[in-house]
């Protein structure tokens, strides 16, 4: 490890050294790195907007999550679970023509074997 990256690692540590210490590890989380072969990871940058949308959805920002969740499927557009969750996006906001079309898109993808 560079002395850069070890001085940036330190940093981070000090910064908040409880959080590093107390910090959940996800056993799925752990389980995505034990995928066979060849499997498909989803992309961070989807992951990212994803989260994002989450949490404009409980902020009751349901435009802001569909622009997020779009942009999510832009990132991983195999994600049969992306394409459901834009769905149920759209369709609490009235667009119900655009949530039929994304959720139609899930089902094609999970009849595909397609994952997150």
């Amino acid at each position: 490890m560079s002395s850069a990256a070890l001085a940036v690692l330190i940093a981070l540590l000090a910064a908040d050294p409880a959080a590093a210490a107390g910090r959940h590890v996800d056993p799925d989380a752990i389980g995505e790195t034990k995928r066979p072969p060849g499997a498909r990871f989803a992309s961070a940058r989807a992951i990212a907007h994803y989260v994002d949308a989450r949490r404009a959805i409980r902020a009751g920002d349901v435009a802001q999550a569909i622009a997020d969740l779009e942009q999510a499927v832009s990132y991983d557009p195999q994600s049969a679970e992306l394409h459901v969750t834009l769905a149920e996006a759209l369709a609490e906001a009235g667009r119900l023509g655009d949530a039929e079309g994304e959720a139609r898109r899930a089902l094609e993808l999970a009849g595909a074997g397609a994952t997150a």
